[in-house]
């Protein structure tokens, strides 16, 4: 019987899932679902997701990066400005909005 590796803990408590080697506290190589909802950022562990997706940032303003993968490396970034409350966005890259 052959057994492969899964998961791996390492010794500095750090969890990779598909990888032997992670270099942050989850990393997880491959596909991940989640069911229910996500909340990624700096936030009291007391908060509660408000929306399937919940983005918290720990100064003033926010800020959603959505990148390609390829040697380009365009990326187009949603702002949200603490002071008027508005949502923006920010093109990289000389790229245009389609």
């Amino acid at each position: 019987v052959s057994m492969t590796e899964r998961m791996r803990i390492t010794s500095a408590g750090k969890v990779g899932i598909g990888i032997t080697t992670p270099t942050h506290p989850l990393q997880v190589e491959g596909d991940a679902r989640i069911r229910g909802q996500l909340m990624v950022g700096n936030s009291s562990p007391t908060n509660t997701p408000n929306a399937t997706l919940h983005i918290k940032a720990s100064g003033t303003d926010a800020k959603l990066r959505i990148e390609d993968l390829d040697n380009a490396n365009k990326y187009f970034d949603f702002l949200v400005d603490e002071g008027n409350g508005l949502l923006g966005y920010q093109l990289k890259r000389g790229e245009m909005l389609e």
